[in-house]
């Protein structure tokens, strides 16, 4: 950033395969990497966005960013579309078990340290599920 302003123009092969409008927003996330009095993100569009430091600041600080953005749709081989920009996922299920009757929290459910193995979900009524609480 430079006197508290700077310009990011989007890597043109990753502008193409993105969709930037009203219904699928350009999301940016800022990190500065000095002190400034913070910054906001403006004019997000398919090639780029501003970095603005609030309050009329003036700082020369470096900062990271990460973007994320839908997927374009794409024309396939065969002449069919992709619509890639409407996919969503399906909605959540619900509480994935209980114990005694009280649903379980999953960040209380034990992992097994297999990557390919489903999480141990507790059923004997002899084990207690606890959460810690915060001070």
């Amino acid at each position: 950033m430079l006197n508290g302003k700077a310009h990011i123009n989007i890597d043109p092969i990753f502008a193409k395969n993105i969709l930037v409008d009203q219904s699928h927003p350009l999301r940016v996330y800022i990190q500065p990497e000095g002190d400034c009095k913070g910054v906001f993100v403006s004019n997000k569009t398919q090639f780029g966005f501003d970095v603005t430091e609030l309050n009329g600041g003036s700082s020369n600080v470096t900062f990271s960013y990460f973007i994320s953005a839908n997927r374009a749709d794409e024309v396939n081989a065969d002449g069919s579309i992709s619509r890639y920009s409407q996919e969503r996922f399906a909605k959540a299920p619900g509480p994935i078990g209980n114990v005694n009757n009280t649903a379980v929290n999953s960040s209380h459910i034990p992992f097994n340290h297999k990557d390919d193995e489903k999480p141990i979900i507790a059923t004997d009524p002899t084990i207690k599920v606890r959460s810690r609480q915060k001070k």
